[in-house]
Order: C-alpha cells, then structure tokens, then sequence
C-alpha cells in the first residue's frame, strides 16, 4: 500500500477537511478520529467533551481561534507512543529501536513528524492502558485518560503525516514492557490526614482538595494544586518534595494512576520553574 504524505502547513481546516475525505474513502485503515481545535499544543475548546468524529460538529469547532486540530486518545480509542529527540541522554528514537530489537511484526499505521523533529506513533490501544506515561527516556505513551497528556495534536504548525494501513495493535516488546512496568506493586501511600506531622493547614487543606476530586477533574484538580506548592512551601515548614510527594499520595486515593500522577506533579513544576 503506498504511503499517504500530508503536509500540514497552512490552514489546519483544510487538514481536517483532507482528514474528513480519507476517513470517508478509507474506512478500514483510519479510526473515527474525535478531534478537536487547538492553540499550540493547548486545547482550544473542552477537548474532554467536545471532541468529536461527526464531521458537523468540527464544522461548528472551526469558529473557534485555533491554529491546529488534537485527537483524543480515549475517545478515539487509540495509543500513541511519543518520542523525542532533544539530547543524548535522553534520545527516543534509539530507546525505541532497542527496545524493537529484532521483534518483525505488523508496522504502525499511521505516524506523524511533530515540529521539534520528535514523532508521534499511532496503534490502538486494546489494554486500554491510561493517561501519559514516560516509560523509557525520550519515550511516553499516550492512552486513554482525562489529563491534557491524553490528547495529541496531528494538525498545524508543520505536522507531517503518514498513513500507512490500518491501525496494529501495539508490537509485542512493548506489551511486555507494560505488563512488567504495571504489574502489581506495595500498596500505595495513604493520603495526608488532618493532624500528621510535618504539614501545615494550607497544605493539608491542598492535599484534602485533590484527594475528593471526583472523576473527570482529579488530573485537573491535581495540576492546580500542585502549581501552588511553591507558595504554599513559602508559608511553611514543610519543604516542596515533602508536599509533591503528598499530593501524589491524595492523587492516588482520588483514582489516579501514581506514574500519571507523578507525570501532572512533574509537569507542573516544570510550568512553576518556567513562569
């Protein structure tokens, strides 16, 4: 089957519209795709329920201000491995050939070139594995999940794409990476109560806060609880890994996975530092 190469330069409409077509002549090599418009790698809309495969709703979406289109990964039922290429120390591109090793089976159907030279690698996503998980340096999965690392952008801003065939399911080493990396571990920390020590009101306030989010806000809710550690930590004794630690903790009470929840802690440092 010959390869599909879109360039994806210009008006991220005319992406979907191109998108919209194939999916029309190519009903069994692409998914029904729920997408929805974004701005840089940030949704533009409430991906979580508006997201959508019906070509009249993403008509509706094009209103909105956006400079490409995202998927998302659960609605859409699908996996995609990200890799990365920003040092040695840290190069998914060779983490992913070793992993590969000499394993000959089924190629992914679709993969698409980000601007940063990175790529996106499409499978579905039959284990159903959650949320966005770093498995290898240079390495994440993005599966299904309510948190932004949930949804993938393949429209805008210079995006290649590739169609190949069908969607495989994920190759074998991968699988078994997965099953060793989430097979059964100590029982998880218990979240921070009232009265422990070492914590002051404010942080045990913000520790109770994500520990009662209810399903579809606990990854939200913790990324704003864990932006505020560094003031928080500025009006107590307790010291900034003492606090992320215990919201990782409430993260997991709440029915977050902990590598999901230590990635949202990780990632809203990172936004601390950077502001």
């Amino acid at each position: 089957m010959s390869v599909l190469d879109i360039q994806m330069r210009g008006s991220a409409d005319g992406f979907v519209i191109g998108l919209e077509e194939q999916i029309a002549a190519r009903r069994a090599i692409l998914p029904e795709l729920h997408l929805h418009p974004t701005l840089g790698k940030v949704p533009a809309v409430d991906w979580g329920t508006m997201s959508s495969a019906d070509p009249a709703r993403r008509a509706d979406m094009r209103r909105v201000r956006h400079d490409g289109w995202g998927a998302a990964c659960k609605l859409s039922g699908v996996l995609v491995v990200d890799l990365d290429q920003h040092n040695p120390a840290a190069d998914g591109f060779a983490q992913w050939v070793q992993l590969l090793g000499a394993w000959r089976g089924p190629q992914a159907g679709m993969v698409g070139a980000t601007p940063g030279g990175g790529r996106h690698i499409w499978y579905t996503n039959p284990h159903g594995w959650k949320g966005h998980i770093g498995i290898m340096p240079g390495v994440d999965l993005r599966g299904a999940g309510d948190g932004a690392g949930s949804q993938v952008v393949i429209a805008g801003q210079g995006r290649l794409l590739r169609v190949l065939g069908p969607l495989t399911d994920p190759p074998a080493p991968l699988v078994a990476l997965m099953t060793a990396k989430l097979a059964p571990a100590a029982p998880p920390r218990p979240a921070v109560r009232a009265g422990s020590g070492g914590l002051g009101a404010r942080a045990r306030a913000l520790c109770e806060q994500v520990a009662r989010a209810p399903e579809g806000e606990r990854n939200a809710r913790l990324y704003w609880a864990a932006c505020r550690v560094s003031d928080v930590v500025a009006d107590s004794a307790v010291s900034m890994v003492a606090l992320q630690e215990a919201l990782i903790a409430a993260a997991v009470v709440a029915g977050l996975d902990e590598d999901e929840a230590r990635t949202t802690v990780g990632n809203a440092g990172r936004y601390s530092v950077a502001s």
